[in-house]
């Protein structure tokens, strides 16, 4: 069903980030027609609600002035340009709003080739009545929807085969999907192999699904459909769905059929904001590692007077490691998101088992943090660690508050509705931090724990066991033997013979805190018990 596109629409379908609005002198509800471009030398022929794009066009001159009179005297929807802040473009407002025409602000940063395509795919497909049940542009939430009705798995791709989004389900996966969850995108040796059987010519120059079968050649292999997603008379992107609980038959089909246009407006409006946010968690990736300077990341986040500056990690509790990066996915699109729909400073990046958030905010910071985490929980179906380290010194601190962080995720419960910061879980981040420098720096472990060590491995002693029992109980060596399996006799006489034959005197506060925290070190530096 199609509805009359608005500017509204067309604001949402690009994304905020992308473009912006300047002046709208008759509101956003005015209606959207093609996009045009300005022909610099023959001149434009523009008509009633077309979008006209100032390509090439100085800001700074004259005729970006007469391209606003000329949108206007013809009734078009808005002219949308690259400004330069100052007085020429409070000029250029001011004349957008005499001629009474939308003018909008595009991102420097965002070609204009880039930028032509994706308005011809929002244009395209912005009319389309979409399911108000799943937030535009949230791709994860649109293959979850997909693999209910299909009772198997599903995959958003791209043009180019990289992965944009999966279903989150409990589905039964094969191993090459598997290995394209892992991957990102299809790897290599299938994209051969799909390109030399001809399956791509199928499914780009086709208008319906295509079936896809190697399971007589490839055990394991289980059959898919698939369907090119179409914006513009382009194909932008396929939707896959692997043979779940029953086999595909003709309602699958129908069902590919039916969300393909649905999926075209929602591939618009990820692929919007796409190029930035990839060069935003690429940007944080390296900022956390200590690659680049954190003030590079003032690109993307703005941190005003008086604002905190925070480092969000959420993890995932997961043993498997395809269903860890489906659950990194999805964290990593609830909360992108939000960010959109609150316009918050943000900025994102995950790899590994951890999503890394670096919020800045005043006042309202606490508050951003506990929703974000909600809305993250809430969105896979595992328990999520989460963990916060707060900062006043702006985007300088943002290096050690991400340590703290996965410290802090290392040894923290997944307890819903918990925040957990350094000072919830000191002690074990401080045990965390010492095994981390007794690893680097051995003789932190040597002394007299290393006598008890070496007799334990050449006599099986079990002095090491004992001593730890003996101080883990503050001396109570009625628990401390009952702990260690022993009669109270054999426990004492062990202890006996482990501090004689380590020379350890536990009278002395010091020597006894070192042999405590050195047996501590060795939990699982050595694995002792």
């Amino acid at each position: 069903m199609l509805r009359e596109l608005t500017l509204t629409d067309l604001l949402e379908g690009l994304g905020y980030e992308v473009v912006r609005v300047e002046v709208a002198p008759g509101g956003l509800d005015v209606p959207v027609g093609d996009p045009v471009i300005h022909d610099r030398l023959a001149g434009t022929s523009i008509m009633a609600a077309d979008v006209v794009l100032a390509v090439g066009v100085d800001p700074r001159g004259r005729e970006l002035l007469d391209l606003l009179e000329a949108a206007g005297r013809a009734g078009a929807a808005a002219v949308i340009a690259k400004l330069i802040d100052g007085e020429e473009s409070t000029a250029v407002v001011a004349a957008a709003e005499r001629c009474n025409i939308a003018l909008l602000r595009l991102s420097r940063d965002v070609e204009w080739g880039q930028f032509h395509a994706l308005l011809r795919m929002v244009t395209a497909t912005g009319g389309t009545q979409r399911d108000g049940d799943i937030p535009l542009g949230d791709l994860f939430a649109l293959a979850n929807a997909i693999a209910v009705r299909a009772h198997g798995p599903v995959t958003i791709e791209d043009a180019q085969s990289r992965v944009l989004a999966y279903s989150t389900g409990e589905e039964e996966i094969d191993e090459y999907r598997r290995d394209t969850i892992l991957g990102r995108r299809v790897p290599e040796s299938w994209v051969r192999r799909l390109q030399n059987d001809g399956v791509f010519q199928r499914i780009w120059r086709g208008e319906g699904p295509v079936r896809i079968s190697y399971s007589t050649s490839e055990p394991g292999y289980r059959d898919r459909l698939v369907i090119a997603v179409r914006a513009g008379g382009e194909a932008v992107g396929s939707i896959w769905i692997q043979e779940g609980s029953e086999p595909l038959g003709d309602e699958h089909e129908r069902l590919l059929c039916e969300v393909a246009p649905l999926a075209a407006l929602h591939l618009a409006r990820h692929l919007a904001g796409d190029l930035e946010r990839r060069q935003e968690a690429e940007l944080l990736k390296a900022v956390l590692a200590g690659r680049v300077p954190p003030t590079s990341l003032s690109e993307h986040i703005t941190v005003r007077k008086g604002q905190r500056v925070a480092v969000l990690g959420l993890r995932p509790v997961s043993a498997d490691e395809v269903e860890s990066t489906m659950h990194l996915g999805r964290l990593s699109s609830v909360i992108s998101l939000f960010r959109r729909s609150e316009q918050l400073q943000l900025a994102l990046t995950w790899s590994a088992d951890t999503l890394h958030v670096v919020v800045a905010a005043g006042d309202r910071l606490d508050a951003i943090l506990h929703e974000l985490a909600d809305r993250a929980r809430k969105s896979v179906n595992v328990p999520v660690k989460v963990a916060v380290a707060r900062s006043t010194d702006g985007l300088g601190a943002v290096v050690p508050a991400r340590q703290l962080v996965d410290d802090v995720l290392s040894v923290c419960d997944a307890r819903p509705g918990t925040l957990t910061e350094f000072e919830d879980v000191l002690g074990e981040v401080l045990l965390v931090r010492w095994r981390r420098a007794a690893a680097a720096q051995p003789e932190l472990r040597a002394g007299r724990i290393e006598v008890l060590l070496q007799s334990d491995r050449d006599r099986d002693t079990h002095y090491v066991a004992t001593l730890r029992a003996f101080l883990d109980r503050f001396g109570d060596v009625i628990n401390a033997s009952a702990d260690l399996g022993v009669h109270p006799n054999t426990f004492r006489y062990r202890l006996r013979r482990a501090l004689d034959t380590a020379g350890i005197d536990l009278d002395d506060p010091v020597e006894r805190l070192m042999a405590h925290l050195q047996l501590r070190l060795l939990d699982e530096s050595d694995g002792s018990t």
